[in-house]
Parts: C-alpha cells; structure tokens; sequence
C-alpha cells in the first residue's frame, strides 16, 4: 500500500474523493495505510459494525457528539465526545507512541 499522502480531507469527504458504503453506513476514509486505517462515519444511533479485529492495522475512532459503544480487548466500553481532556495524559499516553509535543514556542 503507498505512503500515507499529505493534506487535509475535509469534513464529509474522503481523500481523493473516496466513499464506502459497509452495511448500511456511509465511511469516508481518511488514511489507509498498511499500518493504519482513519475514516469518518456518521452512524445513526442503532447502527453497528459487527466485532472485528484489525491484525496489522491501528485503527483510529474520534467520537464528535453521542455515545459509541465499542469492544476493546474483549471489554465493552463507551466512548463519548470529549472523554479525552486531561492534557497532562494526553501528552504522556503520547509519549508512549511516538508522539511528541513540541514547547509552546514552537507554535510562534
């Protein structure tokens, strides 16, 4: 699979222009590489995708507004919009995965 391209993928659109209807919901993705899958869906509430595992894939859910129940390791669990908001822990849940922030000073 190619390089993960530059750019931004605006909202309601997938890069280069691409959709995928899977079982009724509309996904617009967002990076497909070997490593990593990113798309955007607006589910209904109701709607689901059956329990799958990505192999090789880290697959990326950003949760807007409502409730998306989900299974994590074998857990049930509900992911909900802004569960995220302690910046400490983001920085260092982060760290653990190659992400580093810069100082402030690198946004002047």
């Amino acid at each position: 699979m190619a390089a993960l391209e530059k750019g931004i993928t605006r909202n309601g659109t997938g890069y280069s222009g691409k959709t995928w209807n899977i079982l009724g919901q509309v996904y617009f993705p967002k990076a497909v590489t070997d490593s990593t899958f990113a798309f955007e869906t607006n589910s209904d509430p109701g709607q689901f995708v059956p329990v799958h595992i990505h192999p090789t894939q880290d697959e990326f859910i950003l949760v807007q507004e409502g409730v998306l129940d989900l299974k994590l390791d074998g857990v049930w669990v509900q992911a909900m919009a802004g569960d995220l908001t302690d910046v400490a822990e983001v920085v260092r849940l982060s760290a653990e995965h190659e992400v580093n922030f810069l100082p402030p000073d690198a946004n002047d």
